[in-house]
């Protein structure tokens, strides 16, 4: 109990001390079981040194995941008389930490078995194990037996899971995983040497001497690490690379990747992922120039996919046909045909019967060209046949006026059209206006209308001559439908004629409406007029009679057509001007035939200019009174007895008074 105690306390002082741990006269803290005397035995996780109190501390114990009395971190508390084994199928052991710590190099106690070479993971996902989280692969297949084995990770990997996979179907037997550091204030192999007093420099076991600066190197961290190593620097004993920037490999990133390499290259061996165009494990060689997209196999230069019209393991010969697209790249046989061609390499031409100029690729044509038969069309169809059966005896098509299997035998001579008939019945396909039947040897109703047809199967009219109905016309229409149309039931198709109504046109308007001369039903069952006889007008629904003189009227108050033409006004009871020709006007009092008395104007209400009989205005006269010439009108001599249109009548030439 006083031992666990002792550890306890030990433990709680290590997590408060920071710095010097070691001190300048040979003093260290103590990481002993037994601090009271000489150390003997280093605490779980501690080794080095023992005269200096075991100042090596394994990094991974302290991130252990678990408590102390866990399985796996006996792998990490630097005893190693103990160890964990695994004997499954694909055997691999897995150390998970509490935190993810970063690692660049271990120290792995391990039993070694001839020809079985080991990869080291350091992850943060526990099943996942691809290249990039790859610390190092031990290659120790002539070693054998129980060794520790230092691995410098290809670049420090971060991580929580620490996995070590064996490459053979035999064991994994671990003793030890460490990834140590000495306490600040001591170096070297066992943390057994202490830094010089005043340096003003912290040092550890990875500079040997001191911590090196950033980009350094060697005992003093004077020595500069090589340009092409990456931002994680370099190994602080060797100079060599831990990492290199892209485009560089080589211990000291001395080398540059191949430019077909897609970004970065293998650290030691430079070998990457090539960029399209490019192959061998280094990507230092071009595919060939006919691969398509010039994209070959990595690991060869045969290429993927051959550029269209390119075929063999290096796309080096020219496909030989007409193919479509391409051709097979180990054969040079086509794919399929351009249009037109056939056989492996699409160099024959396709039968010039061949519809569309296409066959198959033994040459056989899908269908033949009309009148052609046959797998390649060669042979003609029997006479009469527009088109045959590609691979039967008889005809699928005959010429108009032909039928039967060999389209042999001429169709009715009544068929209609073009002649043609059934190929196998001889039933017409049309018939002449005004026959029907399969042999068109009966005639349609004489009252189906001549510019229809009636049905060739049963003769049924397509349409009636006006005032018939029925499927043959054999009925008459009613004689008050309009223009004596009528459907096949006797209802009116275009209404009534004036004076009558109803589907039949059979009831009349001025017997449901007195004087009542167009009228039908509306929304219900009784009969609207909408026009009525003689000189009446429509009010509400009755026919009232007009005024008197008016022949037909809108209301009492307004006719529309006076009944003679002496009177006119809205009611026609004022008598047309007697100066208008046989006192006549239209409704508005405009005499209908001129004007008499020298009078002119739409009324004959103004008067002609003096010595005028008719005018069309007052200054312009084409009839002077007697006695009266010239236009306008002036008075004749006295000495003449009678003038005519300016000119002085006979008995006063005869008298010389000219």
């Amino acid at each position: 109990m006083e031992i666990f105690q002792l550890i306890l306390i030990l433990q709680l002082f290590l997590v408060t001390v920071i710095k010097g741990q070691c001190f300048g006269n040979g003093t260290c803290v103590c990481h002993c079981v037994d601090c009271s005397e000489k150390c003997t035995t280093c605490l779980p996780g501690w080794g080095g040194s023992k005269d200096y109190n075991c100042q090596r501390r394994n990094v991974l114990y302290r991130a252990a995941a678990g408590d102390d009395k866990d399985d796996k971190n006996k792998l990490l508390d630097e005893d190693f008389s103990t160890s964990l084994e695994n004997k499954d199928y694909k055997p691999f052991l897995r150390v998970q930490l509490n935190k993810s710590i970063t690692i660049d190099k271990l120290d792995i106690t391990l039993l070694l078995e001839r020809g079985v070479n080991y990869t080291v993971y350091i992850k943060d996902m526990a099943y996942v194990r691809t290249m990039n989280v790859i610390c190092n692969k031990l290659d120790q297949s002539n070693n054998t037996g129980k060794r520790t084995v230092s691995i410098t990770c290809y670049k420090p990997l971060s991580g929580k899971y620490l996995e070590i996979v064996s490459s053979e179907k035999t064991r994994v037997k671990i003793f030890e995983i460490r990834y140590f550091e000495c306490t600040n204030g001591t170096f070297g192999e066992n943390c057994s040497s202490a830094c010089a007093t005043g340096s003003g420099i912290d040092c550890n076991i990875n500079a040997v001497d001191c911590v090196s600066q950033k980009g350094f190197f060697g005992k003093f961290c004077n020595q500069t690490c090589s340009e092409s190593c990456d931002e994680s620097g370099c190994n602080l004993l060797t100079g060599k690379c831990l990492s290199c920037k892209n485009g560089y490999f080589g211990p000291l990133c001395e080398k540059n990747c191949s430019f077909g390499c897609q970004r970065s290259c293998g650290k030691v061996s430079g070998n990457c992922t090539c960029k399209p165009g490019f192959f061998t494990s280094n990507c230092s060689k071009q595919c060939p120039i006919n691969c398509n997209r010039k994209v070959c196999k990595q690991s060869e230069e045969n290429c993927l996919v051959c550029k269209d019209g390119y075929y063999g393991d290096f796309c080096e010969h020219t496909c030989i046909g007409n193919c479509e697209q391409g051709c097979v790249r180990s054969t040079g046989i086509c794919g399929s045909c351009t249009k037109g061609f056939y056989s492996h390499f699409c160099n024959t031409l396709c039968s010039e019967n061949c519809m569309g100029d296409t066959c198959s690729r033994d040459g056989s044509c899908y269908q033949c060209k009309p009148g052609y038969k046959g797998e390649q069309c060669y042979e003609n169809c029997p006479e009469h046949c527009t088109q045959c059966k590609q691979y039967e005896y008889g005809c699928s098509q005959c010429e108009n006026g032909w039928f039967g299997v060999r389209c042999a035998e001429k169709c009715p001579a009544e068929c209609g059209g073009n002649g043609s008939c059934e190929m196998k019945s001889a039933k017409c396909h049309v018939c002449a206006v005004g026959y029907f039947g399969s042999q068109c040897d009966q005639k349609c109703s004489p009252y189906c209308d001549l510019n229809a047809v009636c049905d060739i199967d049963t003769g049924v009219c397509e349409r009636c001559i006006a005032g018939r109905h029925g499927s043959h016309c054999e009925s008459q229409c009613s004689q008050n439908c309009l223009n004596f149309t009528c459907l096949s039931n006797q209802t009116c198709s275009q209404g009534c004629k004036d004076g009558w109504f109803g589907d039949r046109c059979n009831q009349e308007c001025n017997a449901a409406i007195s004087n009542c001369a167009q009228c039908s039903f509306m929304d219900s069952d009784t009969p609207v007029c909408h026009k009525c006889a003689g000189s009446r007008f429509l009010k509400g629904s009755q026919c009232v009679k007009c005024p008197e003189n008016c022949s037909s009227c809108e209301s009492e108050k307004h006719c529309t057509v006076c009944s003679n033409d002496v009177s006119y006004g809205k009611t026609c009871n004022i008598p047309c001007s007697g100066d208008c020709i046989n006192k006549m006007c239209d409704m508005t009092g405009n005499c209908l035939y001129g004007c008499n008395n020298s009078k002119y104007g739409m009324e004959c209400d103004k008067d002609c200019a003096e010595g005028c009989r008719l005018c069309y205005d007052v200054l312009s006269c084409f009839k002077c009174e007697d006695g009266w010439l010239g236009s306008p009108c002036r008075q004749s001599p006295k000495q003449c007895g009678t003038c005519f249109d300016n000119l002085l009548a006979p008995h006063a030439r005869q008298a010389g008074q000219i």
